[in-house]
Parts: structure tokens; sequence; C-alpha cells
């Protein structure tokens, strides 16, 4: 039985016979039978034949760490900035651990903890030193931030690192090493939340005498950082927005410092800014 489609009429089966009108006819028959497979080839494809070129573009740009700002939160939808919320108790921060430099151990002095949370602070820590240095104690000996979280056993992880690193490291060097500690983080406390920091800002004085210590260079690190977050599916902490203005913090006698009542004013943040 013949078929009886188009494409397959018996009207398109011609028999050459000598003569420029027969050459005419033949090439006119090979022009619609291309035109018809053309047509096939690019017709629109259902939602179960995507282009994998397409797929493999889209796993590229998940994976790559950058994106346009409004799609800092991911393909998934995922937002790591900690949005306003009513402020916890404190025994919310009781399987809190806070990471830092020596911000952090002045942040330790704010009333509102009430004693809940472990604070593991250094005046030496910076991104690069997460991995190996040899800051913290204990049982008594000197451990990684890595050991040392462990034997805290924390819920909540609080990464408040960076502002000892920005007069000589680059923000990129910085944020590659938070991520790496991050990874390593996520195979020791899989379940645990974590949150990772925004830099503060520093004050006039500062800036002024000090040419390593510029705002600019805290928003482009917080700029990645907010990227990173976004790509680890980690929580972002904007400390920046709190820690500026008559917040913002100094270098006093070598040291990062607090300004008068930051130390409570950032709690107060970090009660009001949490993941639920």
């Amino acid at each position: 039985m013949r078929r009886q489609s188009k494409l397959f009429s018996t009207h398109q089966v011609h028999i050459v016979p000598k003569g420029g009108r027969a050459r005419r006819a033949l090439v006119l028959s090979l022009g619609a039978f291309l035109c018809v497979c053309l047509a096939a080839l690019l017709w629109p494809r259902g939602e179960g034949q995507k282009n994998p070129k397409q797929g493999e573009a889209n796993a590229y740009r998940q994976g790559s760490g950058t994106s346009a700002p409004a799609a800092v939160g991911g393909e998934e939808g995922f937002d790591p900035l900690l949005p306003l919320r009513d402020a916890q108790r404190a025994r919310y921060f009781k399987d809190a651990v806070f990471v830092g430099d020596g911000l952090t151990a002045q942040l330790a002095g704010a009333a509102a903890f009430g004693g809940n949370g472990t604070f593991l602070s250094s005046e030496r820590l910076n991104p690069t030193l997460l991995q190996s240095g040899r800051l913290f104690s204990s049982g008594g000996e000197e451990t990684t931030a890595l050991a040392a979280i462990k034997a805290a056993n924390p819920g909540k992880i609080y990464l408040l690192v960076g502002a000892n690193g920005v007069s000589w490291l680059s923000a990129e060097d910085m944020v590659k090493s938070l991520g790496d500690f991050v990874d390593r983080l996520r195979q020791q406390h899989p379940k645990a939340t974590i949150v990772l920091s925004t830099l503060p800002y520093f004050d006039a004085a500062t800036q002024g005498d000090h040419p390593n210590y510029q705002n600019t260079k805290v928003e482009e690190y917080n700029r990645q950082l907010r990227a990173l977050c976004a790509e680890k599916e980690v929580y972002l902490l904007d400390s920046a927005q709190v820690l500026s203005g008559a917040h913002a913090v100094g270098l006093r006698d070598g040291s990062l410092t607090l300004a008068d009542g930051a130390a409570d004013a950032w709690a107060d943040y970090i009660f009001t800014h949490t993941a639920g």
C-alpha cells in the first residue's frame, strides 16, 4: 500500500524526460523537498527536547560564582542575605560559634548574648589563616579554626573574617580562601547553619592615615562575598549596614577597634537578622 502523506505522495516522484523543461521541474521538486526537510529541523521543540548545550551553559553560570546583580541569588532563587526579623532570644545563640579577629572579641562583650555562644577570636586571623593557622586554644593546646569549631560542636557557625586582610590581600584571594573553608565546614558540620559576614566600613581618620584601609576595597570585597554566598548557598550577615557612620571601625594603636556602642549595635543587628 502506498503512503498518502504529502511527503511521500506519488506526485513527487518524477520521471526525468529530456529537455530544459524537465530539468527545471527536477530542480523545483528538489527545492520543495529540501524546504520541507529544513522546516522539520527548525520546528520548535518541546520542553522534553532541550538543547544539551543550553544545559551546559546554565551549569557553568551556576558554578562560576559570577552573575548579574539582579540574579545574585542564583537560578534556584536562593537569596543569601539574612532578612530583618523579630529579635531572637539570647538562648538562640547557645549553639552558635563566632569565628573572627579582634572585632569578634569585642563583640563577645555585648550584654545581649548573656553568656550564650562560643567566641573564637584572634588578632592575627584573616581568611588565608582559616585553613591552617594555629591561632586558637583547645584543651590547653594551640589548634586550627577548623579543629576549634569541631570541638564546640555548633549548630550555627558565624564567620566574621576579613577586616584584617583588607590592607594587603586582594578581595579575590580572601573570598577564595573563605569559599574553600566553607567547603571544609560543610563536610565537618553538614547540618550546621553557616553565616558569613560582610566587612565593616572604616572611619574617616583610618582611611586618611592608612591608604590600604579604604572603603572602596571593603565594597569590592563585600560584593564578591555576596556572590560567593549565593554560589555556596550559605547565609550573608550584612554587618556593614550597622558598622558604618558613627559605628565605623577605626585602626588604633595597630589594632582594629569598634567605636563606642558599636558592639551592642552589632549584637542587636545579629539578633534581628537570623535564618529563622
